[in-house]
């Protein structure tokens, strides 16, 4: 049986210290550390033999407790069996926080419903996290609605299990761009303490926003008054290119021209974009007709990124038929141009 289910089943989180233990479990690792005494005995505890069935505390005298059943021989107790153990469940939380590297925090938002902390994978993105340790569908329903009426977008909502997970709860959580998890995928009990299993880290790399790779852009040396029809883009391989603009040459990559993608800094596709407007010696037209309107988007990014990095007045790329031309010489790998010798009279 998972430890977590006792989250779920025991709503009070109270239990005498021998129902925690033969109940759920819970020794002193694990969750059983966090058992804490109050002043309260137990007058009765669960039968292990019957289910739903009671022993109930008889005190004969000092040091002379036994638990009496119906279906069981009489049992001697102590006075530590019967103390009524509350688990602190804002120690709990807290470690919990720190296992999934969220910003530590507690708040008690509704009976059996915590605010964790939030997890701020990279500048500008938080989510809230919350804790639901209810065994009721409904109830579980209502308490991400209440999320969701409050205006909570992005939340992460982790229950202890998944045994109350519902459609709609599903349908819910996905329509607020948020994310259903259980603590049995995403927390790995380890020795005495919590870590954050694999089932986290395949959220983490398939779910969360990487960190832009994305270096400042650096433009071309800016010339006076220089024009579009004064450049020259040569290809030198898939990832490089010669640019000249007057005497000014230089040697740069798909990266150095702002053209590399910010999630894993391949090239994007104005970069690719650019080669094949060199593939048509600086003239590119769409296959189909049908897309026309995505490629002229990725024309118009081209041309921005263009003026982004030449810092030239005007348009780079200008329409030309059916299709656009660039108004600067663009040649792609490996061509050579030809001599006056290769000419032929027409």
């Amino acid at each position: 049986m998972s430890a977590w289910r006792v989250l779920e089943e025991v709503s009070s989180l109270t239990l005498a210290a021998l129902d925690w233990q033969r109940s759920y479990g819970l020794n002193q690792v694990n969750l059983g550390r966090y058992r804490r005494p109050t002043n309260d005995l137990a007058e009765s505890l669960d039968c292990p033999a019957t289910p739903g069935g009671l022993h109930t505390v008889v005190h004969h005298g000092p040091g002379d407790i036994v638990g009496v059943c119906e279906h069981c021989p009489t049992e001697k107790l102590s006075k530590a069996d019967i103390v009524i153990q509350r688990l602190d469940i804002q120690s709990l939380c807290k470690d919990l926080s720190t296992a999934l590297g969220l910003s530590v925090g507690f708040e008690v938002l509704a009976q059996n419903h915590y605010f964790i902390g939030e997890f701020v994978p990279n500048p500008g993105i938080r989510h809230s996290v919350h804790l639901c340790c209810i065994d009721d569908p409904e109830r579980l329903n209502n308490a991400a609605l209440r999320l969701a009426g409050n205006g909570k977008r992005g939340f992460i909502f982790l229950t202890p299990t998944c045994r109350f997970w519902t459609t709609t709860l599903r349908n819910l959580i996905e329509s607020t761009t948020s994310h259903l998890m259980s603590l049995e995928e995403v927390i790995d009990l380890a020795g005495n303490g919590f870590t954050a299993s694999s089932g986290w880290q395949s959220f983490l790399e398939a779910r969360v926003p990487k960190p832009s790779t994305k270096r400042p852009l650096k433009p071309f040396p800016k010339l006076h008054g220089a024009r579009w029809n004064e450049l020259t883009i040569k290809f030198l391989t898939g990832e490089t290119a010669s640019i000249a603009i007057r005497d000014t040459r230089l040697r740069v990559s798909y990266t150095d021209m702002g053209m590399a993608k910010s999630s894993n800094a391949n090239r994007n596709i104005q970069w690719e974009m650019l080669e094949r407007f060199a593939e048509g010696n600086g003239y590119y037209s769409p296959e189909f007709q049908a897309n026309k309107g995505r490629e002229k988007q990725q024309v118009s990014r081209l041309r921005q990124a263009l003026k982004d990095y030449f810092q030239i007045d005007g348009d780079p790329i200008i329409r030309d038929g059916q299709g656009w031309k660039t108004a600067f010489l663009i040649r792609p790998v490996g061509w050579k141009e030809p001599t006056e010798d290769s000419w032929q009279d027409l």
